[in-house]
């Protein structure tokens, strides 16, 4: 019987919850720079903001040394405005957005879109191919069906599961000439293993424009690390998937962070605990790993590749790592075995990143 269900955000948030460990907190519900937001160091200012964005909440740190404290302070509001912009366009949860309207027209006409969702596919059909469907954004009706499993607390059917799966695969989204098209009527495209990080990046394109270089973007639990504070490294802190210690601490380091697992959000029935994760290839819950942590140096990548590692086959998740000369992955299978790809080392709770 249904007797647990711990939800979240919509969106992906990984199992292993990544942590910022910072000196200064952030006031609950803070929008605006404020007082109260900065903090004053010896060498420089921390501005520090958060938003409701996408289904979660986006936070963001910077540091600036006091010649552009006016600028970062201005900064931290106007990168909020540029997230929020990307949702309206991208997000198939907003009614008029390009998204929403390549889904309507699914099985019919192709769509215009703009460049921001032309590069957002173009970067989830290529991991899509890499990963062999492991990823794949075109799972929006197999979701909605486990949603409402969840809801119900009782498991959908293998033939509604094989209904959507006919619905399913990267195979039938056509993009030519600024344009996309969904083959199938009743596809439906949904970038919640893509989309926080995707954003992140773009976030780290605004702040660079704008002349400042050491940042953290926390993007509901995505991290995107960038310089120092000041003559300080940034510190990462990652969450044991089975407890609340610390699995691994991280300091420093120019890279983006994602994690994908399964005890944030989940349901059980009959004593059996089912991912919010799906294996879009058979239309059931993930559950060969506990969790996967990420270090690329893209966000959307690490996003995009936390969830295919959560879904594959550990040892071919890690063979695909060690192929990707810019990623790195932590995986914690259901014994609580800790296996690390080979530009990781881990001595007591210290990561150290290792790449040549």
């Amino acid at each position: 019987m249904f007797n647990q269900f711990h939800p979240v955000h919509r969106v992906v948030l990984g199992a292993l919850a990544l942590a910022l460990i910072l000196a200064q907190a952030v006031e609950p519900g803070n929008r605006e720079v404020r007082p109260d937001a900065m903090a004053a160091e010896r060498d420089g200012i921390v501005f520090k903001s958060r938003r409701s964005l996408m289904g979660t909440e986006f936070k963001v740190t910077i540091w600036a040394p006091p010649d552009k404290s006016g600028i970062a302070a201005q900064a931290l509001g106007e990168v909020f405005d540029e997230l929020a912009g990307l949702e309206k366009r991208i997000s198939s949860w907003q009614a008029d957005s390009e998204t929403t309207r390549v889904n309507a027209s699914a099985g019919q006409s192709a769509v215009p879109i703009g460049v921001e969702l032309e590069d957002l596919l173009n970067r989830s059909l290529h991991w899509a191919r890499k990963t062999g469907g492991a990823f794949d954004v075109s799972g929006g009706p197999l979701f909605a069906l486990w949603e409402e499993a969840r809801e119900r607390g009782t498991l959908p059917s293998q033939e509604e599961i094989d209904a959507c799966r006919a619905l399913i695969g990267y195979q039938h989204i056509r993009m030519t000439d600024g344009r996309v098209r969904l083959q199938k009527a009743g596809m439906e495209l949904g970038f919640g293993a893509i989309g926080k990080g995707f954003a992140a990046d773009r976030a780290a394109a605004f702040l660079e424009s704008k002349g400042l270089s050491n940042y953290i973007i926390d993007a509901g639990g995505d991290l995107l690390v960038k310089g120092r504070r000041g003559d300080r490294s940034w510190h990462v802190g990652v969450r044991h998937p089975r407890g609340e210690e610390f699995l691994a601490r991280l300091e420093g380091g120019d890279c983006a962070i994602a994690t994908s697992g399964d005890y944030e959000r989940y349901f059980i029935v009959d004593g059996q605990r089912y991912s919010h994760i799906l294996d879009l290839r058979s239309g059931l819950p993930a559950k060969r790993l506990t969790s996967v942590t990420v270090i690329a140096s893209s966000t959307a990548d690490a996003d995009a590749l936390a969830t295919a590692l959560f879904v594959m086959d550990a040892s071919r998740g890690l063979e695909l790592v060690e192929e990707q000369p810019e990623v790195d992955a932590i995986f914690v299978d259901d014994n609580g075995k800790i296996t690390l790809s080979t530009g990781l080392h881990l001595q007591g709770d210290r990561l150290r990143l290792d790449r040549p």
